[in-house]
């Protein structure tokens, strides 16, 4: 079961699409101790939903971040493609 630690960058960037319980058990920064050792006992006492949290997550991560990363390397090619064209001699 995947835990977030929160901060304010994860929850504006992030915040968008995942969602704590959903995709994650949050651990807030100021309560670490307290949050983990209540994760913990919660993803022991609820197997069952501690699972379907990882495969949202999991689910998550295969979908939207592999198209995020498809789009930064397509991104990345076109940029090349474009800088080799406008260097190259004229013809």
């Amino acid at each position: 079961m995947p835990l977030f630690l929160s901060h304010d960058g994860m929850d504006s960037y992030f915040g968008r699409w995942l969602k704590p319980n959903k995709h994650y058990k949050l651990v807030r920064p100021e309560h670490i101790c307290d949050d983990l050792k209540n994760a913990v006992w919660w993803a022991t006492e609820h197997d069952d939903m501690a699972a379907q949290i990882g495969v949202n997550a999991r689910r998550f991560a295969t979908r939207v971040c592999a198209q995020l990363i498809a789009n930064v390397w397509q991104l990345r090619a076109g940029l090349v493609e474009n800088r080799s064209n406008q260097n190259s001699w004229p013809r």
